[in-house]
């Protein structure tokens, strides 16, 4: 699982708060995912970082 912090309006806050807002986050990351398939670049390396100092 992963945990992220998103903004959001506070208008939209409110009308989510009165169900699950965890819930509609997550069918709206669903949804997102079905409407904009994943481009994948196969030859794209992501760096590693470094130890913190």
């Amino acid at each position: 699982m992963v945990k992220a912090q998103v903004q959001i309006p506070d208008e939209f806050y409110h009308r989510a708060k009165g169900t699950a807002f965890a819930e509609v986050e997550r069918r709206g990351v669903e949804y997102m995912a079905s409407v904009h398939p994943r481009e994948v670049d196969e030859a794209r390396e992501f760096p590693v970082p470094g130890r913190c100092k």
